[in-house]
């Protein structure tokens, strides 16, 4: 089992991955949501293609 963010999961679930994707909350304080999916071949292929399709923009502050 590996550790997903929210964004993932909702990628995986609308490819069709119905199972392996398992979501744990800590129940004293109702904090610290885990997505976990299981290391499957089709999911860590699809995993693959969020990373590639992902886009990545850094900002810099202008320095005067």
């Amino acid at each position: 089992m590996i550790e997903i963010t929210k964004k993932q999961a909702k990628y995986l679930r609308d490819h069709g991955v119905k199972e392996g994707i398992t979501r744990t909350m800590k129940q004293k304080s109702k904090r610290g949501k885990r997505i976990l999916v299981a290391e499957e071949p089709y999911i860590l292929a699809l995993l693959r293609d969020y990373a590639e399709s992902e886009t990545i923009v850094e900002t810099y502050g202008i320095v005067d």
